[in-house]
């Protein structure tokens, strides 16, 4: 595991939520990716697109890739499913942090990839290793942020909201749609990158106990879903859904409902964390007021054309 140079950042991190532990945490996170490679049946979840691109099968399956300037581990994804819009996730590398070593993993990625003619390849990172990366390579660019902290950790609550149960699932279906319809309507491009939870999900979170009312004052403002997850070496409890109607938005609302959660939901040590569209400035604002701190990027980096 720590022949990929690229984890040393992660350790790090991950010691400042799980100590002694985050060791074997980044291990293990790389040992089930490490599983995709040639994995066939991993391969298959992008049956839709094989008839596309003139590949293999298993050239959809996780790839480790050896040239004499390093070695990476990644595989092909689509932006939102696009079949038109592919590009290579980099999930380790031994490449290095340099802007020429950067440059240098873009060209063996955009190779070793050409098939599908990607326009970028993806790498996780540390929050303090993006903003080293944009300063020095002007092609990148944020996807998503991981936003987390430990719940007791995160500012204390405010009781300006009340977090309830949800009558039923529908009322929570209705103020999510009814939410994304306004974003379409005023921020359309970031609308193009984000949907809301299916109602199905919406159904089994209220179901168990995961989905609540930001109320204030006895009237609904909104809505939180949070459930046990991960992502990468994290685990924890994530943000599934936070929304707050138009007409109840710009108070903060949904900052508050994050701290009463942790402090009233979630255990003292346990995490809270949820990943962020890179141009929803709103939702990094509300974490950040809430007390979760950006702690990983995954960065796009364009390709050379090969």
């Amino acid at each position: 595991m720590m022949a990929w140079t690229s984890l040393a950042e992660h350790i790090s991190v991950a010691q400042t939520f799980y100590g002694d532990t985050a060791q074997r945490r980044v291990a293990d996170w790389i040992a089930r990716e490490e599983d995709l490679v040639g994995n066939t049946a991993f391969a298959k979840h992008f049956a839709s697109h094989f008839e596309t691109y003139d590949a293999r099968e298993a050239d959809y399956a996780h790839r480790k890739i050896h040239s004499s300037q390093g070695a990476l581990l990644g595989g092909i994804r689509f932006f939102g499913g696009d079949t038109h819009r592919p590009f290579v996730d980099v999930i380790a590398h031994d490449f290095g942090e340099s802007a020429m070593a950067y440059a240098a993993l873009a060209a063996c990625v955009a190779e070793e990839w050409r098939v599908f003619s990607p326009r970028s390849m993806r790498v996780l990172v540390s929050a303090a290793r993006f903003e080293k990366m944009r300063s020095q390579t002007p092609a990148t660019r944020l996807d998503q942020s991981v936003f987390a902290a430990r719940c007791d950790q995160m500012a204390p609550p405010d009781q300006r909201v009340t977090l309830a149960p949800f009558g039923t699932a529908s009322e929570a279906v209705a103020m999510v749609e009814a939410r994304y319809r306004d974003l379409a309507q005023t921020q359309p491009a970031l609308a193009q990158d984000v949907a809301p939870s299916d109602p199905e999900d919406i159904q089994d979170m209220w179901q168990a106990n995961q989905l609540h009312a930001i109320t204030v004052q006895g009237t609904t403002v909104g809505a939180l879903a949070v459930a046990p997850s991960g992502c990468a070496w994290i685990d924890g409890a994530e943000i599934m859904e936070e929304v707050v109607s138009c007409g109840y938005a710009g108070h903060g609302y949904a900052a508050s409902a994050q701290k009463a959660w942790a402090a009233h939901h979630g255990t003292a040590e346990s995490l809270l964390f949820g990943t962020i569209d890179g141009a929803n400035l709103a939702s990094q604002r509300t974490a950040e007021r809430a007390g979760r701190a950006m702690v990983l990027a995954y960065a796009f980096i364009d390709l050379p054309p090969v």
